[in-house]
This record gives C-alpha cells, structure tokens and sequence, in this order.
C-alpha cells in the first residue's frame, strides 16, 4: 500500500531542527567532530533487508552559532558520510541507518568547529516510503 501518494514518490523532504544548545552561553564551547543520525531503514535499499550506503542516504547541512542563516554565513553541507559504527567495529544493523556525518571538512573561514548552538538541515530525497528521524547525536572526539 503506497498511501495517498498513489504509487508515486514523495516530494524532495527538508527538515530544520534548530536551536539546538550544545554548550551554555558563557561556557565551553563544545569541540563539534561528528553528528550521527539514526534513520529508518527505508526506500532504495541495495538489498532485501539490507541498509547499506547506497540506501537512500539524506543530505545534511549545519549552521552553527546562528539564529538564521545570512550572506556572510550560510548552512555548510556536509558531503562525506560513512556508517556508524565504521565498518569492521561491528556488524550494521538492517533496520536502523546509522551514518555519521564528519564536521572537519568545514571551511574554517565561514565557521567554527567550536559551538554553543546548532541548526541541521535534512533534506531526503524523493521516496516511495516515509523517512522517519530516530534520533541525532554529536560527537565531540573522534574516536567510535
């Protein structure tokens, strides 16, 4: 059963989880390495039963330590992403997308990796499923 969509894909879905407070104004600013989301296992998957990278991966943008994005600082997409736990540390699960998003590719001239507050954009692509966000998590080393 494909819903009221009638067969046909789901529109382009953006989301934008802001004011997200990672440290207290005035106190450490928390050293942002990584942001892990957690994902329904949905869509175009490699596989029967598999989530693999290849599976319907959303894009992610961030804009740290503003309240509304601007000419002079705008979301920064984050391009790289890898599964969460890296591959050989553990086996993936096959109904949760667990991917991790690496922060130090930003260009250090339009933002920090430092942060006190945190939007994220997510963007998923066309679907014949419903995408659902389990959880988000930010990491502050870049150990597993």
């Amino acid at each position: 059963m494909y819903g009221q969509n009638n067969g046909q894909p789901y529109a382009l879905c953006n989301v934008t989880i802001g004011s997200i407070t990672l440290s207290p104004l005035g106190g450490r600013l928390f050293p942002l390495q990584h942001i892990t989301g957690y994902f329904d296992a949905v869509g175009n998957l490699g596989g029967i039963g598999e989530a693999t990278i290849g599976s319907s991966v959303p894009d992610v943008w961030i804009l740290p330590n503003e309240i509304a994005p601007t000419n002079a600082v705008p979301f920064v997409y984050l391009p790289e992403v890898i599964q969460e736990p890296p591959i050989g540390q553990n086996h993936p699960s096959t109904s949760i997308q667990a991917l991790r998003w690496n922060v130090n590719m930003m260009n250090s001239q339009l933002a920090s990796q430092f942060i006190h507050t945190l939007q994220i954009k997510i963007q998923f692509e066309p679907e014949n499923a419903p995408n659902t966000i389990k959880a988000l998590a930010f990491g502050e080393t870049q150990d597993v």
